[in-house]
């Protein structure tokens, strides 16, 4: 099967200032987690949606919902579906795409980018399966 990243999408977007108290319990810590999401319309192709929240060190916070479409050449089974392919190597495909958002957001923003850490999307599946949300320091 051939399968390719065909374009991404910010589904929602939050910037607000957090209070000086919660800005150092929650500094540099980086939640996010990732859905793969499918429609019954499109039987070549799904998307992996990153859903973030980000704290800044200048007292702000971002939320975000961010997607990326994907298509195949082949029909999506319900084995795909639930493959590793799915859940390791979608995700890391996009989440590169979704750091560059981030950092290009930020800047344009005002605020001094952030280069969000990188993801061991192995290792993540091999500790929590199919559920993925994470918090990185």
């Amino acid at each position: 099967m051939k399968i390719q990243i065909v374009e991404s999408e910010v589904l929602s977007l939050n910037v607000s200032r957090i209070p000086l108290e919660q800005l150092i319990e929650e500094k540099d810590k980086f939640k996010f987690s990732f859905t793969p999401e499918f429609e019954e319309s499109k039987t070549k192709g799904y998307y992996i949606t990153f859903s973030a929240r980000i704290p800044h060190r200048n007292g702000v916070v971002y939320e975000t919902e961010y997607r990326s479409e994907f298509k195949t050449n082949d029909e999506i089974t319900e084995e795909f579906k639930n493959s590793k392919f799915m859940f390791i190597n979608s995700p890391a495909i996009a989440y590169p795409f979704f750091r560059a958002f981030v950092a290009n957001m930020m800047l344009v923003s005002g605020h001094e980018p952030m280069m969000l850490p990188t993801v061991n999307f192995v290792q993540l599946f091999e500790r929590k399966g199919n559920y993925h949300e994470e918090e990185l320091e």
